[in-house]
């Protein structure tokens, strides 16, 4: 388990809440930042075998931008509502996993 999901889980319901869902959000932007960089590079070199990869991997990386700008006002966010950052977050989850199942139907 990482971390951010320790924090998270052991100390949302107390005074300490935005911390913890605060790291979390900021981890998650890493990781949407991360996805952008692993979508472009893909599209620069040209790693995709087919046209429809390749807009898969577009929608991705856009979706990253998304996700980066989700996640950051979250992160800020959850200085002072923690509880309802949590929340949302945990709804983006069900958000992109759903996004997900789409594409891969696409």
């Amino acid at each position: 388990m990482r971390l951010s999901h320790i924090l998270v889980g052991e100390f949302l319901l107390t005074d300490h809440a935005a911390p913890a869902v605060f790291l979390y959000n900021l981890v998650l932007t890493v990781q949407a930042l991360g996805w952008i960089v692993v979508a472009d590079t893909a599209l620069r070199n040209r790693l995709t075998i087919d046209e429809r990869s390749t807009a898969t991997v577009r929608q991705s990386g856009r979706n990253g931008y998304a996700a980066v700008a989700l996640y950051g006002c979250l992160a800020g966010a959850a200085l002072w509502w923690p509880l309802a950052v949590a929340i949302v977050t945990t709804m983006s989850w069900l958000f992109w996993l759903m996004l997900g199942i789409r594409m891969k139907r696409i």
